[in-house]
């Protein structure tokens, strides 16, 4: 989970939609109908918006292949600036 917070957070819309456009190409050719997208992953606002976005585009995009559907995975972590605070 760390390294994952880390990376979203890291990154820009640009490269998280990148790979996650190529993923949604790669479900389509094996004939998947619907896909989970989850956001919750930088454990900020801004990086939660990011994700959001990517995945609102990404079901725009390909609205017609297949269903994206968009799930928060919340509170899986404390984010690293608050460890200690709440302990």
């Amino acid at each position: 989970i760390k390294s994952s917070v880390q990376a979203c957070r890291e990154s820009t819309f640009e490269k998280i939609f990148e790979v996650n456009e190529r993923n949604v190409k790669r479900f389509i050719a094996q004939g998947t109908t619907t896909l989970e997208m989850k956001s919750g992953y930088g454990l900020n606002l801004d990086t939660e918006i990011m994700l959001l976005k990517v995945i609102n585009e990404l079901k725009k995009k390909y609205a017609k292949q297949i269903d994206i559907i968009p799930t928060f995975l919340g509170a899986h972590d404390i984010p690293p600036e608050y460890k200690g605070k709440t302990e």
